[in-house]
């Protein structure tokens, strides 16, 4: 089998900035660079339709009427001849009638345990990939048997340059001004409420110790403008009590490469907090499920067992931790934060390559293709 006999039609919920699309953003690039044709289905459009598109691979948004969309799967899959389907997440259920009634294999890979929707699905040649060891046990305990393979980062865009100071000239700050970015998205409750916790934190760090310190909120909302605009409303009032803009909400951001070059120090959880160490730059695992901590070598392979606090956490978030974790990250001996940072890149690269996750998953579609489809 070639890579040019491969056809896969790559469906997912939107097009929005997440962890999700951009994973399949990435592994979408690098199949096409492996001579694989690729077809993207999609719910709804959003802001990186444009980046697929592109990739110079076809493009497809679903009817808004649900009823329509296996009509639209089917076309799509006979007009490309499509031999196998990778599915993420929400589409998962489209997807399964879709290979259900055209007989082809397909992949599901798992993001969270927030879908549980495995009672819907029934087609046979179904190969199930979690992205965590917290989602693998989960499928794990469910009867259902997964293969391990991490989502994917571009280490050829997430990477170290000499653009470090560009953001703290954007938001008109010295560039020895210590710079916290805090990135995710806040539609989800959970994250709104860690982001308005961490928000509140804010001000005890610049009375205890970092007095000239400044934060960039980064993320949006795009399916809940209401807590996005909740999120402002609470910097608003926590600057003007402290009578300094000294924090700031830039939304969603599509250079996030750049946000991670001109910050001192990223706080996030899962794709963040790998893009960020690839950018060299320190950070603070924290996420929906838990709290982890500033990520240094000697925790880096626990942080990713925990999908740095996106799948799970060793604590729960405070300000009496996290102010602790801020102090080593500013306080602590520069030659070993130079020699620390270099080695987190180097792990992610090792682990979390995006041609090492396309090689993992190829192994996978190789291992569920009948040869009779590949014609």
């Amino acid at each position: 089998m070639t890579h040019s006999q491969i056809r896969i039609l790559m469906m997912l919920e939107c097009l929005n900035i997440g962890g999700t699309e951009t994973h399949t953003l990435s592994l979408t690039k690098q199949l096409i660079q492996c001579g694989i044709d690729v077809t993207i289905y999609s719910f709804s459009g959003g802001n990186i339709h444009e980046d697929f598109t592109s990739l110079g691979c076809p493009v497809y948004i679903g009817s808004l009427k649900a009823a329509n969309r296996l009509e639209e799967v089917h076309k799509i899959i006979l007009k490309h001849r499509i031999n196998i389907i990778h599915t993420h997440d929400k589409s998962a259920e489209l997807a399964d009638h879709a290979a259900s009634k055209l007989h082809l294999p397909l992949i599901y890979t798992v993001h969270g345990t927030y879908y549980d929707i495995f009672s819907k699905l029934h087609h046979k040649n179904t190969a199930f990939v979690s992205v965590s060891s917290p989602i693998k046990n989960w499928l794990d305990a469910k009867g259902i048997p997964s293969t391990l393979i991490h989502n994917g980062i571009d280490m050829k865009k997430y990477h170290c340059n000499r653009d470090q100071h560009s953001l703290k000239f954007q938001l008109g700050i010295p560039v020895d001004t210590p710079l916290i970015v805090y990135a995710a998205r806040l539609g989800n409750r959970k994250k709104f409420k860690l982001c308005d916790a961490f928000i509140k934190t804010c001000p005890a760090i610049r009375e205890k110790f970092l007095s000239n310190m400044h934060v960039a909120i980064v993320g949006g909302s795009p399916n809940n403008k209401r807590r996005f605009n909740l999120i402002k409303d609470e910097v608003n009032k926590i600057n003007k009590q402290n009578g300094e803009n000294f924090i700031h909400v830039l939304g969603e951001r599509k250079d996030m490469e750049r946000i991670y070059r001109g910050s001192d120090c990223v706080v996030g959880t899962g794709r963040i907090a790998l893009e960020a160490m690839a950018c060299e730059t320190k950070v603070i695992a924290v996420g929906s499920a838990g709290y982890v901590g500033f990520i240094t070598p000697n925790n880096f392979h626990e942080a990713c067992l925990l999908h740095f606090g996106d799948h799970a956490g060793k604590a729960v978030f405070s300000k009496e931790v996290f102010c602790k974790d801020i102090a080593e990250v500013f306080l602590s001996d520069s030659s070993s934060d130079i020699t620390n940072i270099k080695k987190n890149r180097e792990l992610v690269e090792n682990k979390f390559s995006i041609e090492r996750v396309t090689n993992d998953l190829l192994q996978v579609y190789k291992q569920h293709m009948n040869p009779d489809i590949l014609r």
